[in-house]
């Protein structure tokens, strides 16, 4: 199986100029008698193809493995992050806390979940002083994100680590990519 390691966004943007351009020239290349005939639904066509390639793109990232019974975990931990991300957000309102103080965690998965509970509580623990009875982050919402947090980071495999076998909804996606691939060279894609 093969892992796509590129940037989707980046390379729907690069498809997106790509087929203005081609477009942009089509009165010239139909007014060429002796100028390749160039298809040009194919060639429209080709966003779509990178549209759907940031969907999957999207969706596989966020696929990691998750040992039995941590499920749990997570949605207890995705709980008291929910309260310390809105603990930080009214601190921000009303003036406690800068925006830049606060975590920028990427991702939804359950990594990010772990690495955001992490970081929040780090927050909240540096901040402690400042902001002890203007929220209603308690000292146990803090231990707990600290916690849970770092179980999950240990608990949680990020996708493409090893010991396990391969997922039935990566093989599906995987099986489809190769049913679908294009039979012919994707460079040919002008009909002459």
């Amino acid at each position: 199986m093969t892992t796509f390691k590129s940037n989707a966004s980046v390379a729907l943007h690069n498809v997106q100029v790509g087929v203005a351009a081609v477009l942009a020239e089509r009165p010239w290349f139909e007014a060429q008698p002796d100028g390749p005939r160039v298809d040009f639904a194919r060639v429209a066509g080709a966003e779509t193809a990178a549209e759907a390639l940031v969907f999957v793109a999207t969706r596989a990232s966020s696929i990691t493995r998750v040992a039995p019974g941590v499920q749990v975990k997570i949605a207890r931990a995705r709980k008291v992050l929910r309260v310390l991300r809105g603990g930080a957000e009214c601190l921000v309102e009303a003036g406690v806390l800068t925006a830049e103080e606060v975590p920028r965690v990427d991702g939804h998965g359950p990594l990010a979940t772990a690495r955001a509970c992490v970081a929040y509580a780090s927050l909240f623990r540096a901040k402690h002083a400042k902001t002890r009875s203007l929220t209603v982050v308690k000292p146990e919402h803090v231990r707990e994100a600290a916690a849970l947090g770092t179980e999950l980071l240990r608990e949680v495999k990020p996708r493409g680590v090893g010991g396990g076998a391969v997922r039935p909804e990566v093989e599906r996606a995987a099986a489809w990519r190769r049913a679908v691939a294009p039979k012919d060279n994707p460079r040919k894609s002008t009909k002459r």
